[in-house]
């Protein structure tokens, strides 16, 4: 006799799956394994570009594209703190609930920030969905602005000079990723 749960066999008594279980099992662990696995490839290249060139590569915000996209077609959140699948709406709204503020900042006083961060804020929002993006938006400005006043205090940088986002804004899109819900609900509360 199979050992039990190993082999699925509709007929078998001693089992305790079927074929369909495990496929809709493999189909949900797919539609949060690959979405955070490219959560991560964009991250990593978003930071390596932007420290390295002040630059951050279109392949990184089709990488968060992609995962979300995948992400709702599966029907799963690959967020970590879980919660229900995010609505095509809710993604939409990502997308311009922190990258729009910030085109509009930078079109009211130019170099604010770079396209780069504008999109990358755009693709993170897409993946995340608004509430974590939101929550990322935060982290992210209350980072840059912590890791503004080191530089300007230790001498590395001048009232005047520009520094890279693109690093503060994944730390906030991984905070968002992480523990998006609990606090936008801490924000909210």
């Amino acid at each position: 006799m199979p050992a039990e749960g190993v082999i699925c066999r509709e007929n078998d008594p001693g089992t305790a799956c079927r074929v369909r279980d495990m496929t809709d099992e493999m189909i949900r662990m797919l539609g949060r394994a690959v979405p955070s696995a490219l959560f991560l490839a964009a991250v990593e290249e978003a930071v390596r570009g932007d420290l390295a060139a002040r630059e951050i590569p279109d392949r990184a915000c089709l990488l968060l594209l992609l995962g979300g996209a995948l992400a709702g077609l599966t029907g799963e959140m690959p967020l970590w703190w879980g919660g229900a699948a995010l609505t095509w709406a809710e993604r939409a709204a990502g997308c311009i609930c922190v990258s729009l503020p910030m085109l509009l900042l930078d079109l009211r006083v130019p170099g604010a920030f770079g396209g780069g961060d504008v999109k990358l804020a755009a693709a993170g929002g897409f993946f995340l969905g608004w509430k974590s993006m939101a929550c990322a938006g935060a982290v992210a400005v209350l980072t840059g602005g912590a890791a503004a006043a080191f530089l300007l205090l230790v001498g590395r940088r001048k009232l005047r000079d520009g520094m890279a986002f693109g690093p503060c804004l994944c730390l906030g899109m991984a905070a968002g990723y992480l523990w998006g819900g609990p606090m936008a609900g801490w924000f909210a509360g």
